[in-house]
């Protein structure tokens, strides 16, 4: 069975989240190490299993906390927040786009690889997936899931047509936030665009 939440280190103090959901539940030094250090029998503890239940409503009481929680470890660095551009390309030609040639280039999975463990190692608890367009990247589905097993909350932003390819995403695997890239799209509730590239040539229109 997959972690259900995450104990980490967090600037000034220790979090603990759950992928694919928001809150936290802020927690001391000793709590964190009670985790950290928990035998590898142990359960998740009351207080724990207390906190979880009125947050996000799972009961995990009894449950084994080697299984429900992926503790990160300490890290001298101190880092909780990165963004990685998976590759600079776009399947869209849209008239209002900025950019200039936008090339499908990217890492390879090894480099790939050693980049979030990088990130990990450094204690990157939130990590934005973003491009150019991620969710056609050929190896975003590699990407996604050795990040999500590093322990990191997962933020995909990608252009709001191709939001629904990430249904091909692994149930197990939900990504924390899914943020259509729209610029301007707080301020007005509908807009209007022309994607040169979308095979239906037409004008679509969308709602936030």
């Amino acid at each position: 069975m997959t972690h259900q939440l995450i104990a980490s280190p967090y600037p000034e103090g220790h979090l603990v989240v759950r992928p694919g959901y928001d809150g936290a539940i802020r927690i001391g030094a000793a709590r964190y190490a009670e985790l950290r250090d928990a035998p590898p029998r142990a359960t998740v503890p009351p207080w724990l299993a207390d906190a979880v239940r009125a947050g996000w409503g799972i009961d995990l009481a009894g449950h084994p906390a080697a299984e429900m929680v992926m503790v990160r470890p300490e890290t001298a660095f101190g880092y909780a927040r990165a963004s990685y551009e998976l590759n600079l390309g776009c399947n869209y030609d849209c008239e209002h786009c900025y950019l200039g040639e936008k090339l499908f280039a990217g890492m390879d999975w090894p480099g790939r690889e050693r980049l979030l463990q990088v990130m990990a190692d450094a204690g990157v608890l939130w990590l934005q997936l973003t491009g150019g367009e991620p969710l056609i990247d050929p190896l975003f589905h590699e990407t996604h899931a050795a990040a999500w097993d590093m322990g990191m909350m997962i933020q995909i932003v990608a252009e709001h047509l191709l939001k629904h390819l990430c249904l091909h995403v692994h149930d197990r695997l939900g990504p924390h936030q899914l943020c259509p890239r729209a610029r301007h799209a707080s301020l007005i509730s509908w807009f209007d665009w022309v994607p040169r590239g979308h095979p239906s040539g037409a004008v679509a229109s969308h709602r936030y």
